[in-house]
């Protein structure tokens, strides 16, 4: 597992010289069963989105999304669950096709 697949500086050593970016996590995807994914960091990630990465990866392929920056403030915010459960819901479309991998979240966002 890597962090991350979209890497211009892994060509030519891990993706061929002239495949696109586009399909970077195609071929990441037959190389390595897991990535963990700096996009949902920054952002809960759209059902389109993840629509994308579930039909670029095949079955037995798992993202570990990390928890938003956001997150790291809950402890001083309200609502602390409310978000926490919308983060776990944005990542539903993943759940359902077994393509889900561990989501780390504070123990404090849960109570």
């Amino acid at each position: 597992m890597t962090s991350g697949w979209a890497y211009p500086s892994w060509k030519p050593g891990f993706y061929p010289a002239k495949r696109p970016s586009a399909k970077f996590l195609n071929h990441y995807a037959t190389r390595l069963n897991t990535v963990e994914v700096n996009y949902t960091f920054r952002r809960f990630p759209t059902e389109k989105l993840l629509r994308g990465w579930i039909e670029n990866t095949p079955a037995g392929f798992h993202s570990r999304s990390r928890r938003t920056r956001k997150s790291r403030m809950l402890p001083r915010l309200r609502d602390v669950a409310d978000f926490t459960s919308d983060f776990v819901r944005s990542l539903q479309p993943l759940d359902e096709e077994k393509k889900l991998g561990p989501v780390p979240v504070s123990i404090a966002a849960i109570f």
